[in-house]
C-alpha cells in the first residue's frame, strides 16, 4: 500500500552572499595605528613583571647555594689537609 502525498509548503532556500574579499596590494604600505615603539602598561605588563622577578630571584637563589656548598667543600679540604698528619714508627 502506497502512502498518498499530501500537500505541503515548500520552504525557500535563501542563500547568503559571500562577502567580497579584497585582492592583496602586495606593495600597499600599512599604516598601524600605533607605533611600534610606544609602552602602555597592561595586566600582561604585571605578568612579564612577575615572571621576570621570579626568575632573577631563583637566579640568586641558586648562586647563593653554589657559594655555600663551594664554601663548604673548602673548608672540608682544608680540614682534611691540617688532619692528615704523617705517623712515623717510633
Amino acid at each position: 500500500m502506497a502512502t498518498k502525498k499530501q500537500p505541503g509548503t515548500k520552504t525557500k532556500v535563501t542563500r547568503a552572499k559571500a562577502p567580497k574579499v579584497e585582492p592583496i596590494r602586495s606593495f600597499k604600505r600599512y599604516n598601524d595605528p600605533t607605533p611600534f615603539m610606544t609602552w602602555k602598561a597592561t595586566h600582561q605588563t604585571a605578568y612579564w613583571i612577575l615572571i621576570g622577578a621570579l626568575i632573577v630571584g631563583l637566579c640568586v637563589w641558586v648562586i647563593t647555594l653554589t657559594v655555600r656548598v663551594q664554601n663548604l667543600y673548602d673548608q672540608v679540604q682544608q680540614n682534611s689537609e691540617t688532619n692528615s698528619y704523617i705517623y712515623t714508627k717510633q
